[in-house]
Protein backbone atom coordinates (compact mmCIF):
# COMPACT_ATOMS: atom_id res chain seq x y z
CA UNK A 1 0.00 0.00 0.00
CA UNK A 2 1.44 3.42 -1.05
CA UNK A 3 1.22 6.11 1.96
CA UNK A 4 1.83 9.95 0.74
CA UNK A 5 2.79 11.70 3.88
CA UNK A 6 1.11 15.03 3.55
CA UNK A 7 3.98 17.89 3.74
CA UNK A 8 2.20 19.76 7.00
CA UNK A 9 1.85 16.37 8.86
CA UNK A 10 6.03 16.69 9.17
CA UNK A 11 5.30 20.05 11.16
CA UNK A 12 3.18 18.65 14.04
CA UNK A 13 0.28 20.54 13.97
CA UNK A 14 -1.73 19.35 17.24
CA UNK A 15 -5.00 18.06 17.51
CA UNK A 16 -7.34 21.24 17.04
CA UNK A 17 -4.98 22.59 14.31
CA UNK A 18 -5.18 18.98 12.62
CA UNK A 19 -8.41 19.00 12.69
CA UNK A 20 -8.91 22.41 11.09
CA UNK A 21 -7.04 21.18 8.48
CA UNK A 22 -8.54 18.27 7.88
CA UNK A 23 -11.55 20.47 6.84
CA UNK A 24 -9.28 22.48 4.55
CA UNK A 25 -7.96 19.43 2.86
CA UNK A 26 -11.64 18.13 2.71
CA UNK A 27 -12.69 21.42 0.57
CA UNK A 28 -9.64 20.70 -1.45
CA UNK A 29 -10.11 18.19 -2.70
CA UNK A 30 -13.64 18.41 -3.54
CA UNK A 31 -12.50 21.30 -5.40
CA UNK A 32 -10.26 19.42 -7.35
CA UNK A 33 -12.85 16.49 -8.26
CA UNK A 34 -15.25 20.09 -9.16
CA UNK A 35 -12.98 20.47 -11.50
CA UNK A 36 -11.75 17.35 -12.99
CA UNK A 37 -15.26 17.01 -14.07
CA UNK A 38 -15.30 20.41 -16.07
CA UNK A 39 -14.93 18.38 -19.53
CA UNK A 40 -14.66 22.11 -21.39
CA UNK A 41 -11.70 23.28 -19.86
CA UNK A 42 -8.36 22.93 -21.61
CA UNK A 43 -5.42 21.41 -20.03
CA UNK A 44 -3.79 24.70 -19.42
CA UNK A 45 -6.70 26.09 -17.23
CA UNK A 46 -7.07 23.18 -15.64
CA UNK A 47 -3.69 23.67 -14.56
CA UNK A 48 -4.26 27.11 -13.91
CA UNK A 49 -7.14 26.34 -11.81
CA UNK A 50 -5.59 23.85 -9.68
CA UNK A 51 -2.35 25.69 -9.08
CA UNK A 52 -4.38 28.53 -8.11
CA UNK A 53 -6.46 25.56 -5.37
CA UNK A 54 -3.19 23.99 -4.14
CA UNK A 55 -2.05 27.95 -3.25
CA UNK A 56 -5.30 28.70 -1.58
CA UNK A 57 -5.31 25.28 0.52
CA UNK A 58 -1.57 25.83 1.56
CA UNK A 59 -2.05 29.56 2.62
CA UNK A 60 -5.21 27.99 4.69
CA UNK A 61 -3.17 25.56 6.31
CA UNK A 62 -0.03 27.94 6.91
CA UNK A 63 -2.98 30.62 8.73
CA UNK A 64 -3.67 27.42 10.96
CA UNK A 65 -0.49 26.99 12.19
CA UNK A 66 1.69 29.08 14.80
CA UNK A 67 4.66 31.13 13.32
CA UNK A 68 7.50 28.33 13.42
CA UNK A 69 5.20 25.74 12.38
CA UNK A 70 4.40 27.91 9.26
CA UNK A 71 7.59 28.88 7.88
CA UNK A 72 8.79 24.99 8.51
CA UNK A 73 5.98 24.51 6.23
CA UNK A 74 6.80 26.69 3.93
CA UNK A 75 10.31 25.50 3.34
CA UNK A 76 9.29 21.80 3.43
CA UNK A 77 6.51 23.30 0.44
CA UNK A 78 9.50 25.24 -1.39
CA UNK A 79 11.64 22.35 -0.88
CA UNK A 80 8.74 19.84 -2.54
CA UNK A 81 8.31 22.81 -5.47
CA UNK A 82 11.76 22.44 -6.12
CA UNK A 83 12.10 18.83 -6.47
CA UNK A 84 9.02 18.54 -8.36
CA UNK A 85 10.15 21.25 -10.97
CA UNK A 86 13.44 19.16 -11.65
CA UNK A 87 11.52 16.48 -12.20
CA UNK A 88 9.20 18.05 -14.84
CA UNK A 89 12.07 19.57 -16.92
CA UNK A 90 13.77 16.54 -16.51
CA UNK A 91 10.80 14.21 -17.77
CA UNK A 92 10.16 17.07 -20.37
CA UNK A 93 13.80 17.56 -21.79
CA UNK A 94 13.73 16.34 -25.27
CA UNK A 95 16.40 12.98 -25.49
Amino acid sequence: MLFRLYTFEQVSPDEAQRAQIDSIVVIHRARVNELNELSRATRAEHRRHFREIVSETREAIKGVLSEEQASEYQRLLDERDAREAAERERRDRPE
